[in-house]
């Protein structure tokens, strides 16, 4: 494409690193020129209405952001493109290429000067162009770039025998949010769901979670600087981003390494275009899923869809989930009787008609790829008070019902979740041939997020004896499966996964109670093996403060694919970590084909191996004889 010059896009024309750039002009007061055009050479023509697709080298400096395109399409000679990957300004000072797709388009020389697109910036962000090229097949970049909307092709787990996915019977599955975001993550969409004003700046003014995240087993690249806030020894307290494929692979280590079965990956209801960072995360569960032997399936929130957009939103989506990223079919994603499965949250009389209930239903009944198994979630009332029948039928359709039971037990020290309906519910529906599923939660408290004046008093946790007691009466009533929401939501304060007991003192935040980080990872998986009935029925929860594990080694060498020279392998891993209350780091064991052997305190060891085809895995042991999980198996070969 030939750049040009002039309206309300001017630029100049440098030569950096040898390389000649188009760098917005800079207008004064810390802002440039916030468009730059372009337009395609004489004599090159497209189909009008094509799928075209953009790639735009870069210079990685000028600011920080993310910057756009507009181009011309069939009826708009401005459209923007919604689909974007790598068209991030971070000041990397690398050169760099983004990708876009330019749906339906038109290239006309319809945009001032004469022109057919033009890149956009929102504030005052230089931008520092090499080339702007279009091209009417997937370039090879864009195809790498965007592999995580198709099938999931990597590695499957090698490391023992998965989670059963053909059966929603028998599982606790957790809610995964996978919303929090970072300014320099993958997408750059800024502080996501840390602070209220998302995209905005953090301060210790302005932070929307109770809770910090135990940063201890993040490598550096997922550490994003929190700004203003500093850890008790004084150094920079860090956060992480759910779309970091890393980190999402690490939370789901942490399941298998305490048993839990899986999650089901919460989705917001898009718009008309693939929201990228949402299927990103989506795509990282997946294949963390895959790695680990856990399984997983997509659950619907409808919250804040108007109900006029309900029924075509879902439809658009989940078809897509199918046809392109072919999600059903994956190994990992759970099915029941057959079918896969797909979690609803949102059934409430007051948020719609139960005639729109019913077409939201339809849309997985019929036969087919799209059809699945509808597990709903709602109204944790429909069977105490007197409520609708035509609500009561709507129900009555699903194959698992779920009653939202968060909030319904108060949020102050003693209170006592309120479990006493979950017999009834669960008869009035076994009469219905609907599955009950209970949910539970391990406490609650949304104090920042909310705007509350802080109560350092107002916790519920009672040390896990509050969603112990949750876990008590599912196993009483012998519950098929069990919903814990959630594993990861530290602004409601509903989180299972690994929080720090030492956070920032420069904000209000509560501590694990004394418990080590990963407490509830245990009790959650320990509530999975009564649930089951693999250990006794207990009425108070385990000692799981005395079952604290070391942190998870990665493996370095043989990797995936890796071709020793000869029959002497040298293993090869990351150092782990003794958590705090979990003793120190005694020594290494390490899985070869299934076989385990305790190796001592040394990182690397050297095994005579035969020709042929091994898997390992090694995990750590610490003072306690806990041992960690295990890393993510490798696959080599000997000669």
């Amino acid at each position: 494409m030939t750049a040009w010059s002039g309206s309300d896009g001017v630029f100049n024309t440098i030569s950096l690193d040898g390389k000649t750039v188009y760098q917005g002009q800079n207008l004064g007061g810390g802002n440039y020129t916030g468009l730059m055009y372009f337009k395609r050479p004489a004599g090159v023509n497209f189909t009008r209405g094509a799928t075209l697709y953009m790639e735009v080298d870069f210079k990685d400096i000028g600011g920080s952001g993310n910057f756009g395109t507009q181009y011309n399409a069939v009826g708009n000679d401005f459209q923007f493109a919604g689909f974007a990957v790598g068209n991030s300004v971070l000041g990397s000072g690398a050169y760099k290429t983004a990708v876009f797709r330019l749906d339906n388009a038109d290239l006309r020389y319809a945009e001032n000067g004469g022109t057919d697109l033009r890149l956009t910036q929102p504030g005052p962000l230089q931008l520092h162009i090499v080339q702007v090229r279009v091209s009417d097949q997937p370039t090879a970049l864009y195809q790498q770039l965007t592999a995580f909307l198709g099938p999931y092709t990597g590695p499957t787990y090698a490391g023992g025998t998965p989670v059963d996915a053909t059966t929603l019977r028998g599982k606790l599955i957790c809610g995964y949010q996978g919303w929090f975001r970072t300014p320099g993550d993958d997408d750059n969409t800024g502080w996501q769901h840390y602070i209220p004003d998302w995209g905005g700046v953090m301060s210790p003014s302005k932070i929307a979670v109770d809770y910090w995240p135990d940063m201890t087993e993040y490598t550096p690249a997922e550490r994003h600087v929190a700004t203003g806030f500093t850890n008790p020894d004084g150094s920079p307290a860090t956060l992480f981003s759910a779309n970091s494929a890393r980190t999402v692979l690490r939370h789901f280590q942490w399941m298998e390494a305490h048993g839990i079965d899986g999650v089901a990956v919460q989705r917001f209801l898009p718009g008309a275009s693939p929201d990228l960072p949402t299927l990103r995360v989506l795509s990282h569960a997946r294949a963390a899923a895959n790695l680990t032997g856990r399984t997983f399936f997509v659950e619907y929130d409808m919250t804040g869809t108007p109900e006029s957009e309900l029924v075509s939103t879902i439809t658009r989506d989940w078809h897509y989930l199918v046809d392109t990223l072919k999600l059903t079919s994956d190994s990992r994603y759970l099915h029941h009787n057959g079918l896969p499965v797909v979690g609803i949250f949102g059934f409430f009389r007051d948020r719609f008609s139960p005639a729109t209930a019913h077409a939201i239903l339809d849309i997985f009944k019929g036969p087919g790829p799209y059809q699945a198994f509808v597990e709903g979630a709602g109204a944790w009332y429909w069977n105490i008070e007197p409520y609708p029948e035509e609500w009561k039928q709507v129900i009555y359709r699903m194959g698992a019902w779920q009653p939202w039971n968060t909030g319904n037990s108060g949020n102050n020290p003693g209170d006592v979740p309120n479990s006493s309906y979950w017999a009834a519910d669960q008869a009035a529906l076994a009469a219905r041939g609907v599955m009950y599923v209970p949910q539970i939660y391990p406490g609650s408290s949304d104090f920042n997020r909310s705007g509350k004046v802080w109560d350092p008093s107002a916790d519920n946790r009672q040390s896990g004896a509050f969603l112990w007691s949750q876990v008590a009466r599912a196993a009483s009533i012998g519950a098929a499966s069990v919903f814990l929401g959630m594993f990861d939501e530290i602004d409601e304060g509903t989180q299972i996964f690994k929080v720090s007991s030492t956070p920032p003192t420069q904000a209000h935040f509560r501590d694990n109670q004394g418990l080590p980080s990963d407490a509830y990872l245990c009790f959650t998986g320990q509530a999975t093996k009564m649930i089951r009935g693999e250990i006794p029925y207990r009425t108070t929860p385990p000692d799981c403060a005395a079952m604290t594990q070391p942190t998870i080694p990665d493996a370095v060498a043989p990797l995936n694919g890796a071709t020793p020279t000869g029959s002497q392998v040298t293993y090869q891993w990351t150092p782990a970590l003794a958590l705090a209350q979990g003793g120190t780091l005694a020594r290494y064991e390490l899985w070869l084909d299934g076989v385990i052997t305790s190796v001592g305190s040394s990182t690397q060891v050297t095994r005579s191996t035969p020709p042929g085809r091994h898997v390992w895995r090694v995990r750590a042991v610490n003072s306690l004889g806990n041992p960690s999980g295990w890393s993510v198996a490798q696959t080599f070969t000997v000669p």
